[in-house]
């Protein structure tokens, strides 16, 4: 029979776990372990003063950072595997309506490299390699908001033969304007951290990536796979294959205007021929 498990379902168990067990239940671990692990930073002269540290930090704490790394490489997996679906999904959508397919490659690609760099700023801590978890955040940012402004243009052209698309376009819109003054503040934490080394800094830089990472990120994709009702209550291990799609939700309506009213002298001509035929006949 198979698992009865829907797509939907399956994202919002994923949202859960990485809020639940791996942000909030990690860092309190990590807290009641070994605090000053935690807030260490690489902060020259005496240690800065710091009462939050970014859950990277705490990846070289037992068992906190088999914890997290076991949460993100399930997670990863199965963000990669709706990811899949929705890119399936979206188009067959686009195909049938006559959308070109290489968005949708793009936004796949985007999202696989987003995860997989995801993954990596779970895996390396920022507090023992700076240099390297910098570069795997930038790169992480840079295929977010590349992948969102991509998903973006699919789902706008998707609200012109859909309601729901139409819906999730603009919710998808305001997640995306407030990720990007997330990321901006976070951004401008982070300078402020590695430049002027004050107290605080770092956690305020913490509190800010794991809003930008739950919020702008984990939500945003979780909106995309939910908003869509065929999508969201279809067995995941089906890959969207038996979602049956009817065709007026595809095609735009017909257009129904009234024929021009000009008409050349000679369809004129042609159209009383016509009519005197018939009435011969």
């Amino acid at each position: 029979m198979g698992l009865r498990v829907t797509h939907g379902q399956l994202v919002r168990w994923t949202v859960r776990l990485i809020v639940g067990p791996g942000v909030l239940g990690c860092l309190l671990l990590a807290y009641l372990i070994d605090r000053d692990e935690l807030t260490y930073t690489a902060c020259p002269g005496p240690e800065k003063l710091n009462v939050m540290g970014t859950i990277s930090s705490a990846t070289n704490i037992f068992p906190v950072g088999l914890l997290w790394q076991s949460i993100i490489l399930l997670t990863t997996g199965v963000r990669l595997f709706n990811g899949l679906c929705l890119y399936r999904y979206m188009g067959w959508r686009g195909r049938c309506s006559g959308y070109l397919s290489y968005p949708y490659m793009l936004s796949l690609l985007a999202y696989t490299a987003e995860c997989l760099f995801l993954l990596a700023i779970a895996v390396i801590p920022s507090n023992r390699f700076l240099a390297v978890h910098e570069t795997c955040f930038g790169c992480f940012t840079c295929c977010a908001f590349l992948h969102q402004l991509v998903r973006l243009c699919d789902f706008s052209h998707a609200a012109k033969f859909s309601t729901e698309a139409d819906k999730a376009s603009v919710r998808l819109k305001r997640i995306c304007v407030g990720a990007s003054l997330l990321l901006f503040l976070t951004v401008f934490s982070f300078a402020v951290h590695v430049c002027g080394c004050y107290d605080g800094a770092y956690s305020l830089f913490a509190v800010l990536e794991y809003l930008y990472v739950v919020y702008g990120n984990v939500y945003f994709h979780a909106v995309c796979l939910t908003s869509m009702q065929e999508l969201c209550v279809s067995r995941f291990l089906s890959l969207s294959r038996h979602i049956v799609i009817k065709d007026r939700d595809l095609r735009p309506a017909p257009d129904e205007s009234p024929p021009p009213s000009h008409v050349s002298p000679i369809g004129k001509l042609i159209g009383l021929a016509k009519g005197r035929k018939s009435a011969l006949e």
